[in-house]
C-alpha cells in the first residue's frame, strides 16, 4: 500500500492493530492551544514600567486570552476600580499607577490566577 498522507498512515496503523496515543487520533492537524481558556489557565503577569514614560508608572496587565471587547471591559473596570486611567494596546491591558496588588485582588475575585513580574 502506498502511503500519501498521514491519514493514510493512520488508517494503515488502525487496520495493523496499532494504537494511537491519546491527542493522536487526527495526524493532519497540529496540536493547538485552544481559542478559549478559562479564566483560571490564563498566565496572567502584572508588570509595573517606567521605561519611555518619563518616570511615571504604569501596571502593564499581559497574557489575557481575551477578545478586544472583554480587554476593553475588563480595563474599564479596572479603572474604574483603582481610581485612575489606563488603555488597552496589543492586547495588554495599561493601567496608570502602582496598582499591583489592587489589580491582582481585584483579578483573583475574578477568578483569574495571576503573578507580579519583573523587578
Amino acid at each position: 500500500m502506498k502511503i500519501n498522507s498521514l491519514s493514510d498512515l493512520a488508517q494503515l496503523s488502525q487496520a495493523q492493530g496499532l494504537v494511537l496515543r491519546p491527542g493522536e487520533d487526527n495526524l493532519e492537524t497540529p496540536n493547538t492551544k485552544p481559542t478559549h481558556l478559562t479564566p483560571a489557565q490564563h498566565k496572567v503577569r502584572i508588570m509595573l514600567e517606567t521605561k519611555g514614560r518619563a518616570g511615571k508608572g504604569v501596571c502593564v496587565i499581559r497574557g489575557l486570552d481575551f477578545d478586544a471587547t472583554q480587554l476593553q471591559k475588563l480595563c474599564k473596570e479596572l479603572k474604574n476600580f483603582c481610581g485612575t486611567g489606563g488603555t488597552v494596546k496589543d492586547k495588554n491591558i495599561e493601567i496608570q499607577g502602582d496598582h499591583m496588588q489592587k489589580i491582582m485582588d481585584y483579578l483573583a475575585k475574578q477568578n483569574i490566577a495571576s503573578k507580579k513580574a519583573g523587578g
